[in-house]
């Protein structure tokens, strides 16, 4: 069973991390950008958005980002932030691993708590990568969206 708990670790710099591939983004949001770069800015008031809007407001689960983290890491787990509303908060997600972002490793599968606080994930035995991506099952109010606000490794 997976330790979730709530607070602060001693979280990595994320400063030269990029995201790799979205399944999709909102960028035509007025709120914040709903672009999945806002899981990387270090700030819990922004937020990637699955696409709601327009030729791609059909778009289901599994949603998924993919980070580069631009080196080779060695983590103990994982941290994420839902939007700080709780709209579209994502209660599954499935966490894999890649050294090249082409053969892929699952880690673990996840519910997250429909809280605002960062939420951690130690995992079972620690995980050395480059690329790690994130896939969205399921929300907590059963729609097709998905949204995250931070993501973090520790």
């Amino acid at each position: 069973i997976p330790l979730i708990d709530i607070g602060d670790k001693d979280y990595m710099n994320k400063a030269n991390w990029s995201i790799v591939s979205v399944s999709s983004e909102e960028s035509s949001g007025t709120e914040n950008t709903g672009l999945a770069t806002a899981i990387l800015d270090n700030n819990p008031e922004t937020y990637w958005h699955s696409c709601w809007n327009g030729s791609c407001s059909n778009d289901t689960h599994p949603h998924s980002i993919t980070i580069d983290t631009n080196e080779m890491i060695t983590v103990d787990g994982f941290a994420f932030t839902q939007r700080q509303s709780l709209s579209r908060s994502i209660k599954d997600i499935e966490i894999l691993i890649s050294t090249d972002n082409t053969t892929w490793s699952a880690i673990g599968s996840y519910t997250l708590a429909k809280s605002n606080n960062i939420q951690n994930i130690k995992l079972q035995n620690q995980a050395t990568f480059r690329y790690f991506k994130i896939e969205a099952k399921s929300a907590h109010d059963e729609t097709r969206f998905a949204a995250l606000a931070e993501v973090y490794c520790f």
